[in-house]
């Protein structure tokens, strides 16, 4: 992978384990997030569609939260030089619309996007 695909590598198991918070992603739902955040990665870098791949190996692997959560910090932090601000914000409003997907967002669910900011300050820029 190289940077950029780390990046989007990255946003995509922060998102699922962000789906998984308030327990196990159901099948229905799973489908309707991977639409939603291919959607959204395709608005960010037409080339990115990295999100059939990420849930496939997270359902293989049987991921819990901080396990795709920790995976995903790291994968961001391996193509952090590939991170602009405007990306970092962008991946955030994609982490709020994942939230909204299935009203209403629960407190875990926004302890995990204010737990990401936190990170992403601390990544790169």
């Amino acid at each position: 992978m190289d940077a950029k695909q780390h990046l989007f590598y990255g946003i995509g198991n922060i998102a699922y384990a962000l789906a998984g918070v308030d327990g196990k992603v159901q099948r229905e739902e799973k489908e309707a997030l991977q639409k939603l955040i291919a959607t959204e990665i395709n608005k960010i870098d037409s080339d990115a569609d990295y999100t059939d791949i990420i849930f496939q190996v997270l359902d293989k692997d049987k991921a819990n939260f901080e396990k795709s959560y920790k995976q995903g910090i790291n994968a961001i932090k391996l193509g952090e030089h590939k991170l602009t601000p405007i990306l970092k914000w962008q991946f955030v409003a994609l982490l709020q619309k994942v939230a909204e997907a299935y009203p209403p967002a629960t407190d875990d669910e926004n302890e995990v996007i204010a737990r990401f900011i936190r990170d992403l300050r601390a990544i790169g820029h």
